[in-house]
Protein backbone atom coordinates (compact mmCIF):
# COMPACT_ATOMS: atom_id res chain seq x y z
CA UNK A 1 0.00 0.00 0.00
CA UNK A 2 1.29 3.42 -1.19
CA UNK A 3 2.13 5.90 1.55
CA UNK A 4 3.02 9.28 -1.00
CA UNK A 5 -0.51 10.31 -0.20
CA UNK A 6 -1.02 9.48 3.67
CA UNK A 7 -1.27 12.62 6.48
CA UNK A 8 1.95 11.90 7.16
CA UNK A 9 3.94 12.12 4.07
CA UNK A 10 1.27 15.02 3.11
CA UNK A 11 3.09 17.12 6.53
CA UNK A 12 6.52 16.06 5.85
CA UNK A 13 6.74 16.71 2.32
CA UNK A 14 6.23 20.71 3.41
CA UNK A 15 8.94 20.56 5.87
CA UNK A 16 12.52 22.37 4.84
CA UNK A 17 15.69 21.24 5.50
CA UNK A 18 16.11 22.59 8.31
CA UNK A 19 12.69 22.04 9.68
CA UNK A 20 13.12 18.58 9.21
CA UNK A 21 16.53 18.44 11.48
CA UNK A 22 14.24 20.37 14.20
CA UNK A 23 12.27 17.91 13.84
CA UNK A 24 14.23 14.99 14.53
CA UNK A 25 15.34 16.34 17.63
CA UNK A 26 12.02 17.15 18.92
CA UNK A 27 10.75 13.56 17.81
CA UNK A 28 13.53 12.50 19.92
CA UNK A 29 12.51 14.06 22.97
CA UNK A 30 11.01 12.13 25.48
CA UNK A 31 8.92 15.00 26.22
CA UNK A 32 7.42 14.91 23.51
CA UNK A 33 7.65 11.38 21.95
CA UNK A 34 5.57 9.69 24.76
CA UNK A 35 8.35 7.05 25.28
CA UNK A 36 8.42 5.78 21.80
CA UNK A 37 11.56 5.93 19.28
CA UNK A 38 10.48 7.34 15.94
CA UNK A 39 14.08 8.08 14.63
CA UNK A 40 14.43 5.22 12.68
CA UNK A 41 11.12 5.72 11.11
CA UNK A 42 12.22 8.83 10.65
CA UNK A 43 15.21 8.16 8.92
CA UNK A 44 13.69 5.83 6.96
CA UNK A 45 11.33 8.66 5.65
CA UNK A 46 14.24 10.58 4.91
CA UNK A 47 15.32 8.71 2.14
CA UNK A 48 12.59 9.65 0.29
CA UNK A 49 12.34 13.17 1.26
CA UNK A 50 10.79 15.82 -0.64
CA UNK A 51 9.15 14.11 -3.05
CA UNK A 52 8.17 11.23 -0.92
CA UNK A 53 7.09 9.95 -4.97
CA UNK A 54 9.39 6.53 -5.18
CA UNK A 55 6.90 2.83 -5.53
CA UNK A 56 9.00 1.69 -2.81
CA UNK A 57 7.25 3.78 -0.30
CA UNK A 58 5.24 1.62 1.14
CA UNK A 59 3.75 0.43 4.28
CA UNK A 60 5.13 -3.39 3.53
CA UNK A 61 8.29 -1.91 2.91
CA UNK A 62 8.54 0.52 5.70
CA UNK A 63 7.58 -2.45 8.14
CA UNK A 64 10.24 -4.72 6.58
CA UNK A 65 12.75 -2.28 7.39
CA UNK A 66 11.98 -1.06 10.59
CA UNK A 67 10.83 -5.19 11.97
CA UNK A 68 13.04 -6.72 9.79
CA UNK A 69 12.15 -10.69 9.90
CA UNK A 70 8.73 -9.86 11.57
CA UNK A 71 5.66 -11.09 9.76
CA UNK A 72 3.59 -7.60 8.18
CA UNK A 73 1.21 -6.32 10.28
CA UNK A 74 -0.76 -3.42 9.26
CA UNK A 75 -2.20 -2.22 13.21
CA UNK A 76 1.94 -2.36 14.10
CA UNK A 77 2.57 0.19 10.55
CA UNK A 78 -0.80 2.17 11.52
CA UNK A 79 -0.03 2.69 14.79
CA UNK A 80 3.50 3.64 14.64
CA UNK A 81 2.74 6.34 11.61
CA UNK A 82 -0.46 7.32 13.32
CA UNK A 83 1.87 8.52 15.94
CA UNK A 84 4.72 10.20 14.31
CA UNK A 85 1.73 12.15 12.77
CA UNK A 86 0.50 13.67 15.75
CA UNK A 87 4.28 14.37 16.95
CA UNK A 88 4.28 16.07 13.89
CA UNK A 89 0.95 17.60 14.59
CA UNK A 90 2.47 19.26 17.56
CA UNK A 91 5.61 20.15 16.03
CA UNK A 92 4.11 22.57 13.81
CA UNK A 93 2.27 23.88 16.92
CA UNK A 94 5.39 24.49 18.88
CA UNK A 95 7.01 25.77 16.14
CA UNK A 96 3.82 28.89 15.39
CA UNK A 97 4.10 28.99 18.89
CA UNK A 98 7.82 30.06 19.30
CA UNK A 99 7.54 33.13 17.18
CA UNK A 100 4.64 34.44 19.18
CA UNK A 101 6.18 36.25 22.52
CA UNK A 102 2.69 37.25 23.55
CA UNK A 103 1.36 33.83 23.46
CA UNK A 104 4.08 32.51 25.67
CA UNK A 105 4.54 35.24 28.19
CA UNK A 106 0.22 35.05 28.83
CA UNK A 107 0.77 30.77 29.56
CA UNK A 108 3.60 31.88 31.80
CA UNK A 109 1.65 34.20 33.69
CA UNK A 110 -1.38 31.91 33.95
CA UNK A 111 1.31 29.08 35.03
CA UNK A 112 2.88 31.56 38.08
CA UNK A 113 -1.08 32.69 38.97
CA UNK A 114 -2.29 29.41 39.31
CA UNK A 115 1.12 28.51 41.60
CA UNK A 116 0.60 31.42 43.77
CA UNK A 117 3.78 33.09 43.04
CA UNK A 118 2.27 36.60 43.07
CA UNK A 119 5.33 38.86 43.41
CA UNK A 120 7.22 37.18 40.10
CA UNK A 121 3.38 37.01 38.30
CA UNK A 122 3.12 40.88 38.94
CA UNK A 123 6.31 42.13 38.36
CA UNK A 124 6.12 40.08 35.01
CA UNK A 125 2.81 41.20 34.14
CA UNK A 126 3.89 44.73 34.86
CA UNK A 127 6.57 44.39 32.05
CA UNK A 128 4.37 43.09 29.79
CA UNK A 129 1.98 45.55 30.16
CA UNK A 130 4.22 48.67 29.40
CA UNK A 131 5.85 46.65 26.68
CA UNK A 132 2.42 46.37 24.75
CA UNK A 133 1.68 50.08 25.79
CA UNK A 134 5.04 50.96 23.89
CA UNK A 135 5.51 49.16 21.05
CA UNK A 136 4.06 50.04 17.27
CA UNK A 137 0.13 48.89 16.83
CA UNK A 138 0.10 45.36 15.25
CA UNK A 139 -3.60 44.21 13.90
CA UNK A 140 -4.72 42.23 17.15
CA UNK A 141 -3.32 45.47 18.92
CA UNK A 142 -6.72 45.79 20.84
CA UNK A 143 -6.99 42.20 20.97
CA UNK A 144 -3.81 41.47 22.92
CA UNK A 145 -5.12 45.04 25.27
CA UNK A 146 -8.23 43.30 25.83
CA UNK A 147 -6.44 39.60 26.49
CA UNK A 148 -4.54 40.95 29.38
CA UNK A 149 -7.07 43.06 31.35
CA UNK A 150 -8.94 39.61 31.20
CA UNK A 151 -5.78 37.55 32.63
CA UNK A 152 -5.73 40.54 35.30
CA UNK A 153 -9.72 40.04 36.06
CA UNK A 154 -8.67 36.42 36.37
CA UNK A 155 -6.00 36.96 38.99
CA UNK A 156 -7.52 39.26 41.17
CA UNK A 157 -10.11 37.17 42.60
CA UNK A 158 -8.00 35.52 44.99
CA UNK A 159 -7.22 39.27 46.19
CA UNK A 160 -8.76 42.77 45.98
CA UNK A 161 -11.14 41.36 43.63
CA UNK A 162 -13.81 44.57 43.94
CA UNK A 163 -10.99 47.21 43.41
CA UNK A 164 -10.02 45.32 40.04
CA UNK A 165 -13.53 45.33 38.45
CA UNK A 166 -14.57 48.66 38.96
CA UNK A 167 -10.88 49.51 37.49
CA UNK A 168 -10.30 46.70 34.57
CA UNK A 169 -14.00 45.57 34.02
CA UNK A 170 -14.75 48.85 31.76
CA UNK A 171 -10.91 49.28 30.45
CA UNK A 172 -11.26 45.47 29.14
CA UNK A 173 -14.84 46.31 27.35
CA UNK A 174 -13.37 49.18 25.85
CA UNK A 175 -10.58 47.53 24.37
CA UNK A 176 -12.80 44.26 23.01
CA UNK A 177 -14.96 47.26 21.22
CA UNK A 178 -12.69 49.09 19.61
CA UNK A 179 -11.11 45.34 18.15
CA UNK A 180 -14.97 44.74 17.73
CA UNK A 181 -15.14 48.05 15.72
CA UNK A 182 -11.52 47.20 13.50
CA UNK A 183 -12.85 43.53 12.95
CA UNK A 184 -16.15 45.17 11.96
CA UNK A 185 -14.75 47.61 9.39
CA UNK A 186 -12.53 45.07 7.63
CA UNK A 187 -15.86 42.51 7.12
CA UNK A 188 -17.34 45.92 6.13
CA UNK A 189 -14.47 46.56 3.48
CA UNK A 190 -14.44 42.87 2.32
CA UNK A 191 -18.26 42.72 1.33
CA UNK A 192 -17.94 46.36 -0.48
CA UNK A 193 -15.46 44.62 -2.67
CA UNK A 194 -17.01 41.72 -3.01
CA UNK A 195 -20.14 43.56 -4.21
CA UNK A 196 -18.02 46.20 -6.21
CA UNK A 197 -15.88 43.59 -7.91
CA UNK A 198 -17.57 40.54 -8.26
CA UNK A 199 -21.31 41.99 -7.96
CA UNK A 200 -22.57 39.96 -5.52
CA UNK A 201 -24.40 41.20 -2.96
CA UNK A 202 -24.74 39.62 0.67
CA UNK A 203 -28.14 37.88 1.23
CA UNK A 204 -26.78 37.99 5.06
CA UNK A 205 -25.31 41.20 6.10
CA UNK A 206 -25.74 41.66 9.54
CA UNK A 207 -21.76 43.74 9.59
CA UNK A 208 -23.45 46.48 7.66
CA UNK A 209 -26.33 47.00 10.14
CA UNK A 210 -23.82 47.07 13.13
CA UNK A 211 -22.16 49.76 10.33
CA UNK A 212 -24.38 51.72 9.93
CA UNK A 213 -25.60 52.05 13.75
CA UNK A 214 -22.40 53.23 14.81
CA UNK A 215 -21.66 56.93 15.50
CA UNK A 216 -18.10 57.38 14.21
CA UNK A 217 -18.06 60.52 15.45
CA UNK A 218 -18.42 59.80 18.70
CA UNK A 219 -16.52 57.03 18.96
CA UNK A 220 -13.78 59.31 18.14
CA UNK A 221 -13.99 62.15 20.46
CA UNK A 222 -14.84 59.26 22.96
CA UNK A 223 -11.26 57.99 21.99
CA UNK A 224 -9.55 61.31 22.41
CA UNK A 225 -11.05 61.84 25.95
CA UNK A 226 -9.99 59.09 27.34
CA UNK A 227 -7.58 57.13 25.12
CA UNK A 228 -5.68 60.31 24.14
CA UNK A 229 -2.15 58.44 23.43
CA UNK A 230 -4.62 55.67 21.42
CA UNK A 231 -6.49 58.41 19.60
CA UNK A 232 -4.40 58.94 16.73
CA UNK A 233 -3.78 55.03 15.94
CA UNK A 234 -7.96 54.51 16.67
CA UNK A 235 -8.76 58.03 14.32
CA UNK A 236 -6.32 56.96 11.66
CA UNK A 237 -7.66 53.26 10.94
CA UNK A 238 -11.07 54.17 11.05
CA UNK A 239 -10.62 56.85 8.66
CA UNK A 240 -8.68 54.87 6.58
CA UNK A 241 -11.19 52.36 6.46
CA UNK A 242 -14.09 54.46 6.16
CA UNK A 243 -12.65 56.48 3.11
CA UNK A 244 -12.24 53.05 1.29
CA UNK A 245 -15.83 51.96 1.91
CA UNK A 246 -18.13 55.50 1.54
CA UNK A 247 -18.64 57.80 -0.69
CA UNK A 248 -17.96 60.66 2.29
CA UNK A 249 -15.02 62.79 1.26
CA UNK A 250 -12.43 62.15 4.00
CA UNK A 251 -9.70 60.73 1.68
CA UNK A 252 -7.44 63.51 2.15
CA UNK A 253 -8.08 63.64 5.48
CA UNK A 254 -7.17 59.88 6.26
CA UNK A 255 -4.19 60.42 3.55
CA UNK A 256 -2.98 63.19 6.06
CA UNK A 257 -3.44 61.13 9.07
CA UNK A 258 -1.66 58.18 7.61
CA UNK A 259 1.25 59.87 7.04
CA UNK A 260 2.01 61.68 9.97
CA UNK A 261 1.09 59.13 12.56
CA UNK A 262 2.59 55.62 10.63
CA UNK A 263 5.53 55.29 12.64
CA UNK A 264 2.70 54.48 15.45
CA UNK A 265 1.90 51.33 13.18
CA UNK A 266 3.80 47.78 12.51
CA UNK A 267 4.66 46.70 9.01
CA UNK A 268 1.99 44.74 7.96
CA UNK A 269 -1.05 46.76 9.72
CA UNK A 270 0.55 49.89 7.75
CA UNK A 271 1.08 47.70 4.64
CA UNK A 272 -2.84 46.89 4.97
CA UNK A 273 -3.52 50.48 5.43
CA UNK A 274 -2.07 51.63 2.70
CA UNK A 275 -3.56 48.74 0.29
CA UNK A 276 -7.03 50.00 1.93
CA UNK A 277 -6.67 53.76 0.74
CA UNK A 278 -5.00 52.49 -2.74
CA UNK A 279 -8.58 50.50 -2.39
CA UNK A 280 -10.38 54.26 -2.33
CA UNK A 281 -8.35 55.81 -4.52
CA UNK A 282 -10.17 52.83 -7.19
CA UNK A 283 -12.97 52.82 -6.21
CA UNK A 284 -13.36 57.04 -7.07
CA UNK A 285 -11.34 56.61 -9.90
CA UNK A 286 -14.15 54.55 -10.87
CA UNK A 287 -16.52 57.25 -10.64
CA UNK A 288 -14.24 59.46 -13.16
CA UNK A 289 -12.66 61.43 -10.34
CA UNK A 290 -9.42 62.03 -12.12
CA UNK A 291 -7.63 63.39 -9.88
CA UNK A 292 -6.70 60.38 -8.13
CA UNK A 293 -4.83 59.16 -10.76
CA UNK A 294 -2.02 60.32 -9.10
CA UNK A 295 -3.18 59.13 -5.67
CA UNK A 296 -3.36 55.90 -6.41
CA UNK A 297 0.24 55.86 -7.92
CA UNK A 298 1.87 57.64 -5.06
CA UNK A 299 0.61 54.83 -2.61
CA UNK A 300 1.15 52.24 -5.19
Amino acid sequence: ISMKDSKLVKILRTFSKAEWKDFEKFAASQYFNGGRNYLPYLKLLRKYYPEFDSKKLTRESVYKALYPGKKYKDSVIFTVTSGLYSLAEEFLINKNAEGNRFEKEMNLLSQLSLRNIDGIHNKRFAEIENRLHSQKAGQDIFELYGRLQTHKIQHSMKGNYEKILKENVPLRADYNNFNFIFLLLNEVRDLFVLKNTYNVTAEKDLSNLFFNSVDFKRLLIYAETHYPKLSPVIRTIINCYISSITTEDIYFRAKEELMKHYDLFEKNLLRELVLIMEGGCAMRLNTGDRQYVREWHELH
